[in-house]
């Protein structure tokens, strides 16, 4: 009793500090934005723990193998509500699939719609887990509601962190990525964001639920109240030891789950700088962690494509003219011309890289390129030994930049 009183004022207060800080900021019209829906909020992951180990810790009552609904069912709705999900995020990126930007067109408007699509989804695999546990329990449907959606929380994001990562294994659902390469750095700088905001939700779906459920059992059956049926104490001993296991295992990921909810949370505040609560609650520059997503999808998209062509295409060329000897060979030499003048086009007309210092490394690389190309072509045209030379010293200075700016990618990706 005193431990879910504890629970019920830390989740209260926490509710009256966020509605204080970041809840008016909605309300007077400001965008919604999850990465900044709970910025500095000290008390929301402490809350959210709170209350779900409280609702766990409620299966190991005397009487709870009696009354209370079956966990393992519980815990199966959960499963069941985080395939849904797997399935919606399937759903969203074969969506995506087919309405990619054209060249030159801008990448923002499309990672920003792939990003609200996999919060929806995520979304959607607790709100199927609340509403069927409500409709399968008697009695206590908000406790397993609670616990549905934060089961489905869990098993949502392994299946949909699974399916972003890939990204570009399965054609039909080819979205951000390029090719079939596993690329958990950049998706995880996009699930760091929603982490925290899906675990807040979770609460609200399942109460949002069960007063709905509730509501319409009420409209369609006005006089009758739910039936208590007891249940048989399971397997005696057997049964508490896995009712225990289940409980311990379950309050350790959530507890886990919150903790890092809060580490991201931190790290975002330290990012933006102690003085600017207010500012990043509403309308502020892009967190580093969306910086970072959006460069990943920048890499995969075909940036990183463009580099490798550029890194395989200037060392064959180098090999080739080293086994001249000196003599160069104009039809040998023309097509690696065209190939980079190819590379620098394709450059030119990919999208811009989402952050200013890796655009103007972009820019200066594709300078390089277009140089070399046209100092190249210009060299077989007239027979020309030092333009090739200049053509080599141009593909040097866009190597140089390339190396700048993969290192800067490094870093923007480990501070996301």
């Amino acid at each position: 009793m005193l431990l879910n009183l504890a629970a019920a004022c830390l989740a209260l207060s926490a509710w009256l500090l966020w509605w204080e800080t970041n809840g008016t900021s909605l309300v007077d019209g400001y965008p919604f934005q999850p990465e900044a829906l709970l910025s500095g909020q000290p008390l929301v992951f402490a809350a959210i723990a709170a209350l779900s180990v409280a609702s766990l810790l409620a299966w190991l009552a005397p009487a709870a193998a009696e009354v209370a609904p079956s966990l393992r069912r519980v815990v199966l709705v959960g499963v069941l509500g985080g395939a849904c999900g797997w399935a919606a995020m399937a759903g969203a990126m074969a969506y995506l699939h087919a309405r990619q930007p054209a060249v030159g067109e801008p990448l923002d408007p499309f990672i920003s719609r792939y990003f609200r699509l996999v919060f929806v989804a995520w979304l959607v695999a607790m709100a199927v887990a609340a509403i069927v546990a409500n409709v399968l329990s008697g009695r206590h449907r908000l406790l397993t509601a609670l616990i549905a959606a934060q089961v489905a929380a869990l098993v949502g994001f392994g299946g949909m962190f699974a399916l972003a990562a890939s990204d570009g294994c399965v054609p039909a659902l080819d979205t951000l990525g390029y090719s079939c390469v596993w690329h958990p750095g950049a998706t995880w700088s996009m699930f760091a964001i929603m982490v925290g905001p899906a675990l807040a939700l979770a609460v609200i779906i399942a109460v949002g639920a069960t007063v709905t459920v509730s509501v319409v059992r009420r409209a369609w059956h006005h006089t009758d109240r739910p039936s208590v049926r007891r249940r048989s104490a399971g397997n005696g001993r057997a049964g508490l030891v896995a009712r225990r296991f289940g409980v311990a295992g379950l309050c350790a990921a959530v507890v886990c789950a919150a903790a890092t909810a809060e580490l991201i949370n931190i790290q975002q505040q330290r990012a933006v700088g102690p003085n600017d609560t207010s500012a990043a609650v509403v309308d502020l520059p892009v967190s580093t962690q969306v910086r970072a997503f959006q460069l990943g999808a920048w890499e995969t998209h075909g940036g990183l494509d463009i580099l490798q062509r550029y890194a395989t295409t200037t060392k064959r060329f180098v090999t080739m003219l080293e086994n001249g000897h000196g003599e160069i060979n104009g039809a040998a030499v023309r097509p690696f011309c065209a190939k980079i003048d190819q590379i620098g086009r394709d450059a030119a007309d990919y999208f811009q890289a989402p952050d200013p210092p890796v655009q103007a490394l972009w820019q200066t690389f594709i300078k390089e390129v277009r140089t070399s190309g046209q100092d190249c072509g210009r060299s077989v045209d007239q027979s020309n030994g030092d333009l090739i030379i200049m053509a080599i010293q141009h593909l040097d200075m866009a190597g140089a930049a390339a190396d700048s700016l993969e290192t800067q990618l490094l870093a923007l990706n480990r501070t996301g």
